[in-house]
C-alpha cells in the first residue's frame, strides 16, 4: 500500500531554501498613503471579514480606491503599553510620501473615538488636517515596527512572526545599552508576501524585511551585521516602483547600509514585456547622482505546495547593465 506523504508545513522555509528573492515580489506602486488603525478582537482570514471592523470602512477604501486613489492599508493589534490608557479608542496611523527625493514618510498619528474614525480617516486622506488635529498625538519622534503575526491568514507569520513579537515584547535583545525608548513594535495583519515570511515594516522609513527570524531582527533593525548577510531579508521600500526595489537591492548589495538612509527616488525609463529600465536619482549631503539598471525577467521559480499554500510559479528577475553616474 502507497505511502502518502505529509506536504511540508511552512511555504516561506521552501521558498526560502530554493532561492526565491523577497524583493521579485512587488510592494507597492508609487502609493498616495499607507493607513493603519488598530483593531480590537478576533480577526477573520480577510481583515474586512472582522466582527469589529469599522462600519462603512471598506465600502469608503473601496470607492477612493475607484477614482484613482494608490494606497495601502492594514491592521495591528492594540499594544498593551501604548494603549492602555485608550481601551475606548481607536489608534490610527498615516503615512504620506514627499514628493522628490524622500528618506522617510511623514506620519500623523490620532487617537479617535470609533464614531469619530470614519470621518477621521476622510479628513486625512482629503488633506483636512485642521479637522483632526484635536485628536493627534506627538509620537512623530518614535520608530513603529509593524510585525505580520496574521495566523488566521498566514501561517508562517502567524508562527514565526509571533514569536519575534513575543520577543521584542520581552525587549530581549542582545544590545550595547538599552533599547530605545523611541521604538514600538506592534502585531499587524497581513501586509502581502506570504511566501517570504515572516515580514515587518518598519516606519517611517518605509522599508520591509522578510524572512526574519527571531535572532536577526535585531541586526537587521540596528544595522549590527554585516549587510551581505542579510540581503535575502530585504525586500523593498514602499515609496519604489516594483522594478526600482530591485534595483534599489542591488544598490544596498554594493554601498551597504548608508544607502537605505540616502534621499532617493524612481523612475521607469522604458518598458517591454520582458525588461525594464529603471533609473534611481538620489541626493545626500556629500554626492548626487544616478543609479541606472535593466531589469529583465529571468525565468521562473516553481515554488512547492505545502500545508499553507498551493504551488506556484513565480517570476525571477534579473539586474544588468548597471551603470553609476554622480551629477
Amino acid at each position: 500500500m502507497a505511502v502518502k506523504l505529509s506536504l511540508p508545513m511552512y511555504c516561506s522555509l521552501d521558498a526560502k531554501s530554493i532561492g526565491l528573492d523577497p524583493s521579485w515580489i512587488k510592494l507597492t506602486d508609487n502609493i498616495d498613503f499607507y493607513l493603519i488603525f488598530e483593531l480590537r478582537g478576533e480577526w477573520d482570514k480577510f481583515i474586512e471579514l472582522s466582527s469589529q471592523f469599522p462600519s462603512g470602512l471598506k465600502e469608503y477604501l473601496t470607492r477612493i480606491k475607484d477614482e484613482g486613489k494608490k494606497f495601502k492599508y492594514f491592521c495591528v493589534k492594540p499594544n498593551s503599553e501604548e494603549s492602555k490608557n485608550n481601551i475606548q479608542n481607536i489608534r490610527v496611523f498615516f503615512f504620506t510620501r514627499t514628493l522628490g527625493e524622500f528618506t522617510t514618510f511623514t506620519k500623523k498619528e490620532l487617537i479617535v473615538t470609533e464614531i469619530d474614525l470614519l470621518t477621521s480617516i476622510e479628513a486625512l486622506i482629503k488633506g483636512n488636517f485642521d479637522l483632526v488635529k484635536k485628536y493627534e498625538v506627538g509620537e512623530n519622534n518614535k520608530r513603529d515596527v509593524f510585525i505580520c503575526t496574521h495566523h488566521e491568514r498566514d501561517q508562517c507569520c502567524g508562527s514565526f512572526g509571533g514569536k519575534i513579537f513575543q520577543k521584542v515584547k520581552r525587549k530581549d535583545f542582545n544590545l550595547e545599552g538599552n533599547l530605545p525608548q523611541s521604538i514600538r513594535f506592534w502585531e499587524s495583519s497581513h501586509m502581502g508576501g506570504h511566501r517570504v515570511g515572516p515580514t515587518f515594516m518598519d516606519m517611517p522609513s518605509g522599508r520591509v524585511w522578510a524572512y526574519v527570524d527571531k535572532d536577526n531582527i535585531q541586526d537587521i533593525l540596528f544595522q549590527r551585521e554585516n549587510h551581505v548577510n542579510i540581503l535575502i531579508n530585504y525586500r523593498g521600500t514602499i515609496g519604489l516602483d516594483r522594478y526600482s526595489q530591485i534595483l534599489d537591492k542591488e544598490i544596498f548589495k554594493i554601498r551597504g547600509w548608508d544607502w537605505l538612509d540616502v534621499p532617493k527616488r524612481s523612475e521607469i525609463v522604458s518598458q517591454t514585456e520582458d525588461q525594464t529600465i529603471v533609473k534611481i536619482i538620489y541626493k545626500s549631503a556629500n554626492e548626487s547622482g544616478n543609479f541606472s539598471a535593466i531589469v529583465i525577467n529571468s525565468g521562473k521559480l516553481k515554488v512547492p505546495a505545502t500545508q499553507c499554500s498551493k504551488s506556484t510559479i513565480m517570476k525571477k528577475f534579473e539586474i544588468i547593465d548597471l551603470k553609476h553616474t554622480k551629477y
